[in-house]
């Protein structure tokens, strides 16, 4: 690597020479994107509203992508936040890969979000009436 400095280079071809400058400025404390966790789990009701933001760090501030998800989920690129409302139909677990690039590297997160139903405290219990003795 070159040290931190100006520089010339010059180009010469028979009797034309040209001039080239250019300044090398070294840059401290990069670092490729990292979670704390590789994996977590959340857990969330059927029709609520998610937002809910990942957050790895890096220098420079890494951006975000959505790798695997539901349909309807969103990732802000800049935040790293997810906005998704699950449906009846994600009840049960569901798997969220996420991943944190900038020009150094990149590293993934998962997240499992497990959907209930949202009415796991009120059970109505219908036994059969049953005539006669």
């Amino acid at each position: 690597p070159l040290a931190s400095g100006r520089y010339t280079i010059t180009h010469q071809l028979g009797s034309l020479i040209d001039h080239y400058y250019f300044v090398v400025t070294e840059v401290t404390g990069t670092a490729v994107p990292t979670f704390a966790r590789s994996s977590l789990s959340v857990t969330i009701s059927v029709d609520t509203p998610l937002r809910y933001v990942v957050q790895a760090v890096g220098n420079p501030p890494p951006h975000y992508s959505l790798l695997h998800g539901p349909a309807g989920m969103t990732i802000d690129a800049e935040s790293g936040e997810l906005g998704w409302t699950p449906t009846t139909a994600d009840v049960g677990s569901v798997a969220v890969t996420v991943r944190a690039t900038n020009r150094l590297g990149s590293a993934d997160l998962t997240v499992a979000f497990i959907v209930t139903s949202g009415d796991e405290g009120s059970h109505t219990l219908f036994l059969p009436i049953v005539e006669g003795g």
